[in-house]
């Protein structure tokens, strides 16, 4: 019988109001290692909201949230603002823990990977660039858990244009979670009570 494995993440009890209206009460969510997760619902309905809360970017109201120690977290949001980059490569390496100049091959290896225009302005640079460039920055220090909200948001608007709709497509697929494997993190959890 294999060994129990502890989830990389944990929601339990989370809830969050928005003025009068109450998005969650008492959600759990449990992430364990190599999970593909997607959240599909209608517009309004919260997925992006509870993508920020596991990336920690929005603090919920109540409940508990267990991460295992040293995971990281990659966010890809569905609208980035890119307004303070001068160039996309900058928005690439943004995503970096250290910005000495020590990793600028990451920003490279990504740049060359996704074949961004790594020179372009976000400014007037392409709806796809603008992605591949967040997405870049999401994935340049190798999470263990990547958040994509929306990832193929820019694609629907060409491809309801210029392509009949398949029976089954990436938009019935609006937001996913991706638990990486990687090397075995130790059992022991961190644990932060909102």
């Amino acid at each position: 019988m294999p060994a129990f494995e502890a989830p990389v993440y944990t929601l339990k009890g989370i809830k969050i109001r928005f003025g009068s209206k109450q998005l969650f009460e008492d959600v759990e969510l449990y992430i364990n290692r190599g999970d593909k997760i997607s959240l599909v619902g209608r517009n309004g309905s919260g997925k992006s909201t509870l993508l920020k809360i596991i990336a920690g970017i929005i603090e919920p109201d109540d409940g508990e949230i267990f991460i295992q120690p040293n995971v990281k977290i990659g966010y890809m949001p569905q609208d980035a603002d890119l307004s303070g980059f001068k160039t996309l490569r900058e928005a690439v390496a943004a995503g970096l823990d250290k910005h000495d100049g020590s990793e600028d091959y990451k920003t490279d290896m990504w740049i060359e990977q996704l074949e961004i225009a790594a020179d372009a302005d976000p400014a007037t640079a392409s709806g796809g660039e603008r992605r591949k460039a967040t997405l870049a920055r999401a994935l340049i220090e190798e999470p263990d858990i990547l958040l994509l909200d929306e990832p193929t948001n820019h694609l629907r608007r060409r491809r309801r244009r210029h392509q009949p709709r398949p029976a089954f497509s990436h938009q019935h697929f609006a937001h996913h979670l991706l638990a990486r494997p990687r090397n075995p993190a130790p059992q022991q959890q961190r644990f932060r009570q909102l």
